[in-house]
């Protein structure tokens, strides 16, 4: 169930702005039935080796209920010429993710209709009380839930990007956009040659 109310203000001539909250409660099967858990040794914390009659992971355990709440606000403020796009969204859930968004947009006028649009983006956000590297042996027993699917740790992802945009005609206009995405996870629990695969 997802439910989200919003309201879209014009501030004067030259400035519009939204603020939105949602609400959603989703309950049934929440696992990725593909992703899996490594049982680590209890002292060094490196994973265990399998054998040919011992497979050292168990599947990922996620409980069978998530609650989300957000708040997102925007600003379009339009310049002399060129116009500034910002937004910002706060992200929380009772799996204690939280998350923040920060999105920026700004529109250069070259003139004839033509623009340059640069593009950065900043995203952070807080590892579920579940997420973990691995398991130890002694801690299967007293685990009810456990993931190590990244998307549920801690991270940041960092997005610059740049488009040219020129019309084509009265009402097409041809654009093209470059991204450069790149993110980290927080691996500092993670022994060395373990951590968790970077994007760029």
């Amino acid at each position: 169930t997802d439910v989200m109310f919003g309201i879209t203000q014009v501030i004067d001539r030259k400035t519009l702005m939204q603020f939105n909250l949602g609400f959603s409660s989703t309950s049934g099967y929440q696992n990725d039935p593909y992703k899996i858990v490594t049982i680590v040794d209890d002292l060094s914390g490196l994973p265990i080796l399998p054998t040919a009659t011992d497979r050292p992971y168990v599947y990922e355990s996620r409980p069978d209920s998530r609650s989300r709440q957000t708040f997102f606000w925007k600003t379009v403020h339009h310049l002399t010429e060129d116009t500034i796009n910002f937004s910002y969204r706060y992200y929380t859930d009772d799996w204690d993710v939280n998350s923040h968004t920060l999105d920026l947009h700004y529109r250069y006028e070259l003139g004839g209709n033509s623009y340059l649009e640069p593009h950065v983006r900043y995203y952070t956000q807080t590892a579920a009380n579940f997420f973990t590297h691995g398991l130890t042996a002694s801690e299967l027993a007293s685990t009810q839930y456990a993931s190590a699917d990244y998307r549920l740790g801690e991270f940041n992802s960092t997005t610059l990007g740049l488009k040219y945009a020129t019309p084509v005609g009265k009402t097409s206009e041809f654009s093209v956009r470059g991204e450069i995405i790149t993110q980290a996870h927080n691996d500092v629990a993670v022994p060395t040659g373990y951590e968790a695969t970077g994007l760029d």
